[in-house]
């Protein structure tokens, strides 16, 4: 979430007293988030990576929790790009819960420690500690934490921000998919160690393409860390097109104007 300075933080109490709050999917008023809006967030994560260009011959495999489309957009949009701290404790406990029943999906039953890490943000989030990405992924690695199974010693879950980008422009926004994949490619690197046989889990909010996440999974398997599986907030389906059925899709929940 957005990491106000206190003098920040006093103007937007303030200015919460003055202005009325609506919710960031539909506008509703006098709530961050209505309990129709998040419902679309509420469900279990949904396997993805077949309708994303980039993932579906090469991995990883992934899943998400909505169609980025309708109230689930806004919302989104919000958290992550409007500076709306009114908005993380819907999007982090949805992704808590996704986390939770994303390690019966993964299968993660073995002994081994796990892994997560956030995709890379760019340089100008990070400059601001605008880190919703690894908040997110704090989020998940509690929900796995409290899932996974214990077999003899206790096993960790460790959130790594160790993820960095290093060229290649900030924004995929209106690139095509061929386009996307060039400005990923070479422009992701590994800063720290990681546990050596760990289960290793990527985390994201929104994937299109699947460059970003295409990319991180093949410069952690060239450093010996494969990929288990990945786990976003919301996916569009091929060429932009929401995925049909989802909460928040053309077919499932409710459409945003």
């Amino acid at each position: 979430m957005v990491r106000d300075g206190p003098l920040l933080g006093a103007l937007r109490e303030a200015l919460g007293l003055v202005l009325p709050v609506e919710c960031a999917g539909c506008g509703a008023w006098d709530v961050a988030v209505c309990a129709a809006c998040a419902e679309l967030l509420a469900g279990p994560p949904v396997r993805c990576d077949a309708q994303a260009p980039l993932l579906a011959d090469a991995g990883p495999a992934t899943w998400a929790v909505a169609a980025y489309a309708g109230p689930v957009r806004e919302v989104v949009l919000a958290w992550k790009s409007a500076g709306r701290a009114d908005v993380a404790p819907v999007v982090l406990a949805a992704g808590e819960r996704a986390g939770a029943s994303w390690a019966t999906a993964l299968a993660l039953a073995g002994v081994r420690d796990v892994v997560v890490l956030p995709a890379p943000s760019g340089r100008a989030r990070r400059w601001r500690r605008q880190l919703v990405v690894a908040d997110l992924a704090d989020a998940v690695g509690r929900g796995l934490a409290g899932s996974l199974p214990r077999r003899g010693r206790r096993r960790r879950v460790l959130v790594v921000d160790a993820l960095r980008r290093t060229g290649g422009r900030s924004h995929q926004a209106g690139l095509g998919t061929r386009r996307r994949a060039d400005n990923r490619r070479g422009t992701v690197r590994l800063v720290a160690h990681l546990p050596v046989g760990a289960d290793v889990v990527l985390v994201d909010d929104v994937v299109t393409t699947g460059a970003t996440l295409a990319e991180c999974a093949r410069v952690l398997a060239a450093a010996g860390h494969p990929v288990r599986g990945a786990l976003v907030l919301a996916a569009t389906g091929p060429s932009g097109r929401t995925t049909a059925g989802w909460p928040g899709g053309p077919s499932g929940g409710r459409d945003g104007t």
